[in-house]
């Protein structure tokens, strides 16, 4: 059985040198790259950085400064 892309629209036969993501998949040379195959740990990690962004930098609201 030969392996294959894990990317969508490439299925790829693979050959002696393949590339395996954190995701779980192998790809080809064209994929091998994160934003190429659109893995599903991009998402994972934007939205991380969002959640620390906002829990470490709370919204400050400042009062009306009163002129003399």
């Amino acid at each position: 059985m030969t392996e294959r892309c894990s990317c969508e629209g490439c299925k790829k036969k693979l050959k002696l040198i393949h590339f395996d993501c954190q995701c779980g998949g192998k790809f080809c040379s064209t994929h091998r790259y994160m934003n190429a195959h659109n893995c599903p740990l991009i998402q994972k990690k934007k939205n991380t950085c969002k959640e620390t962004i906002k829990a470490n930098n709370p919204e400050i609201n400042f009062d009306k400064v009163i002129k003399i």
